[in-house]
């Protein structure tokens, strides 16, 4: 039995996992990250590793290893480039865990990393061509066509988050626009309008800390809006919104036979319903054959499962 050696570094913990090539996790351990610095990322990764093989173990022989990480990533070269969306150092990551580990190894984004885990053992089972849309902290998408995931030049394609879709456009964003989607619609967007629209609604009992760097509770906006909270009503709604009219543009811009939604806020029923009821307004989705499906895989795996699967990728010599 082929099984794989997934790697998945978030901002907050680093995940590592030995995986079966249908996607079953054997064994894993968590690992605290957080790195400051590339090398220090590296340094910490190559430790957890360590301690990985010596106090877990290896239940078969992985064949290949593979990497979903945050930043910017050089995927045909196996560069690690950032840490964020500006070039650090050009880290040769593939060729230091090849040199750890003797395996081949792949890295790519989290984003991209996700899509392939659809690519091989989710939608793509059945399904050449599809949108995979997560809808979670922040707000992503990615593109496959053709069996082939788009990367773009600099490896960056899908950042929808920040496309502008006529909702709050008076919404600043960090990237320098204003009225970007993922204000509206993400756990970011509605830690965003809850504090902006605080003032309008002072009776609503939505908990919003003093400090802006602790989030509002997506689950306990959703939870207050389904009890009739008219800001957490407005909030979700607006979010709803955003989607269709998102999805839409993306339907238009890239004739999918599927979209794929995940993420944390996309596990969210009465979102999910809404968003495919809205898109029943638009014939546009007519031409949309397996329309609008939730992701086979929790929040909480799929980057593990995706990291797996650039090691599947790698193994097969699709990358």
């Amino acid at each position: 039995m082929n099984t794989y050696l997934a790697l998945d570094l978030g901002g907050t913990k680093l995940m590592i996992a030995e995986v079966t090539e249908e996607g079953k996790i054997l064994r894993s351990k968590q690992y605290k990250s957080g790195y400051p610095t590339q090398e220090e990322g590296v340094a910490g990764i190559l430790a957890s590793l360590d301690d990985y093989y010596q106090t877990v173990g290896i239940q078969e022989t992985p064949v290949a290893l593979g990497m979903g990480l945050t930043g910017k990533v050089d995927h045909k070269k196996g560069i690690w480039r950032s840490l964020g969306h500006i070039d650090q150092e050009l880290v040769p990551l593939a060729d230091i865990l090849t040199g750890r580990t003797g395996l081949p190894a792949a890295l790519d984004n989290d984003m991209h990393s996700a899509v392939t885990a659809e690519l091989l053992l989710g939608c793509g089972e059945y399904c050449d061509d599809f949108i995979y849309l997560n809808v979670g902290t922040g707000l992503a998408a990615g593109f496959v066509s053709d069996r082939h995931v788009i990367h773009g030049v600099n490896n960056m394609s899908g950042e929808i988050g920040h496309t502008s879709i006529g909702i709050n456009q008076d919404v600043a964003c960090g990237c320098g626009k204003d009225g970007c989607c993922e204000r509206t619609v993400s756990g970011i967007g509605f830690d965003a309008q809850a504090r902006r629209f605080s003032s309008q609604y002072p009776e609503s009992p939505l908990v919003i800390p003093e400090d802006p760097k602790v989030r509002v509770s997506g689950y306990e906006v959703f939870e207050l809006a389904a009890k009739g909270d008219p800001m957490c009503t407005r909030i979700v709604d607006e979010g709803v919104e955003a989607l269709v009219i998102l999805i839409t543009n993306m339907v238009r811009y890239t004739d999918p036979a599927a979209v794929v939604m995940g993420g944390g806020m996309a596990m969210n029923d009465a979102l999910f319903h809404r968003v495919k009821e809205g898109l029943t307004r638009y014939t546009v989705m007519n031409n949309v054959p397996y329309g609008v499906v939730r992701s086979v895989f929790s929040p909480d795996k799929v980057g593990i499962i995706g990291a797996a699967s650039l090691a599947i990728a790698k193994h097969r010599g699709l990358i």
